[in-house]
């Protein structure tokens, strides 16, 4: 390996170790800025990021770290599921893997078998320099193509971003299923650069022309981050554009009945947080009129229901639910929430 591919592989390795690093948290608050801030404009590095988080995982479950690395590793990936998730994997797939026999050649890096078959590919001399170059390109994961500032790359973000854990206890609609917990979860350093990801595409659609799904969007995006009084405001006004939107009457009803249960909170506020409730309601039940099949609109309806303590009108709406529903992983909450409305009455 000479000339350029030396220099390029040693760039590669550089900035391995500086991703693993970032991963261990063994950096500067400046240094850490400087690769979020690269993160978030090169996909190619958060391609690479991802390849190295895998590498630092099984070196994990392989116990070749550090006692201080393991110390950190444990504080900043086995804090959260998806980090106690990935490390079984890993240690399921290397306890597979000892069960085959090991031969003592050299086995060639990904690097090299990448470089390799390149150069294969590409014979004359100046194709093989251009392999070297692609080489830094190529990736095994793609989602951080979303970086593009449009509609449907941003909510990809978002999603992402909240895959793991969903930020509210409502179904916002459009959103896969993930678990709910009241309490703030331990996010690792990937989840983090997955929320910036989110937070950089929906800055980018501020300036977009306003339609009534790009503020729908917007006002998910503010809901998701719990910026409710903004998320109403935005969804309030997508509503206008199209009234007969149902989907934003869905995730305006969660704006406003989240933002009831804060103004609750404060005694002064709970003639307003009744009317945000009665708005929320309404919205949902307009929802249903229209579009009698929609699952969140059902789910929501029923989950006001036990936040109002309505108890009766909780278990004749989780019912409703779950005679549409009976097998998703919703529908699992459904059942306990049901049982819950159920014991309640007996009280």
């Amino acid at each position: 390996m000479k000339g350029a591919e030396y220099e390029m592989k040693n760039e590669f390795e550089e900035h391995d170790s500086r991703l693993r690093r970032y991963l261990l948290g063994e950096l500067t608050s400046d240094e850490q800025q400087l690769i979020e801030e690269r993160l978030l404009t090169d996909d190619s590095y958060m391609e690479q990021m991802l390849i190295v988080e895998e590498d630092l995982i099984d070196d994990y479950a392989a116990g070749k770290l550090s006692l201080q690395q393991q110390a950190n590793y444990q504080k900043l990936f086995l804090a959260s599921p998806e980090g106690r998730q990935k490390l079984t994997i890993s240690r399921i797939l290397k306890q597979h893997l000892n069960d085959f026999p090991t031969e003592t050649t050299h086995q060639p890096t990904f690097w090299e078998r990448v470089q390799v078959g390149l150069a294969q590919l590409l014979s004359p001399p100046v194709l093989k320099a251009a392999a070297a170059m692609l080489v830094l390109g190529f990736g095994v994961f793609s989602w951080w193509a979303f970086l593009r500032s449009d509609l449907s790359t941003a909510m990809t973000a978002l999603k992402n971003a909240y895959s793991e854990q969903r930020p509210l206890e409502f179904r916002m609609t459009s959103f896969p299923y993930a678990r709910f917990s009241p309490s703030t979860p331990a996010q690792s350093q990937t989840v983090v650069a997955k929320l910036k990801a989110a937070d950089k595409a929906f800055h980018n659609l501020l300036d977009d022309k306003q339609t009534a799904e790009s503020l729908h969007e917007l006002g998910k995006y503010n809901l998701a981050k719990m910026n409710f009084h903004e998320a109403i405001t935005i969804l309030d006004k997508g509503l206008s554009l199209d009234p007969d939107q149902t989907p934003i009457k869905i995730d305006l009803a969660i704006a406003l009945i989240e933002r009831g249960k804060l103004r609750l909170l404060d005694a002064a506020q709970a003639e307003n947080a009744q009317a945000d409730f009665d708005k929320g309601r309404k919205h949902l039940e307009q929802a249903i009129a229209s579009s009698p099949s929609s699952l969140e609109a059902h789910f929501n309806l029923a989950l006001l229901h036990q936040t109002m303590k309505s108890w009766p009108d909780a278990e004749k709406s989780w019912k409703q639910y779950l005679a549409m529903d009976q097998k998703s992983e919703w529908s699992q909450e459904a059942k306990r929430y049901l049982e819950l409305s159920i014991e309640a009455q007996k009280q």
